[in-house]
């Protein structure tokens, strides 16, 4: 979150500031895997993919991950701690 509020990206409400909850709903949300949703319907396939499935599958909820040496806090880290990094690009493994 603070590499986001540090490059000025700002969030779809125009806020600079990038809270945990902020963060988690752009990790959790599957339009990012290519999905588009209405109601009951899924088309999988809506549009391009931005991540892949094992990309996305890392960063949702009480997954375990280990950040990049040079964002690492401490050996792991919670989905929400990895979350800045995600989004900016960044590699969770």
């Amino acid at each position: 979150m603070l590499y986001l509020d540090a490059a000025g990206v700002q969030t779809a409400w125009k806020s600079p500031h990038w809270s945990a909850s902020t963060v988690g709903k752009v990790l959790t949300n599957r339009a990012y895997l290519g999905e588009a949703r209405q109601g009951d319907i899924v088309n999988p396939t809506a549009h391009e993919r931005l991540v892949t499935e094992k990309q996305w599958q890392a960063v949702q909820p009480g997954k375990r991950i280990v950040l990049p040496n040079e964002a690492r806090r401490s050996a792991s880290v919670s989905s929400a701690a990895c979350s800045s990094v995600a989004v900016a690009g960044g590699v969770c493994s």
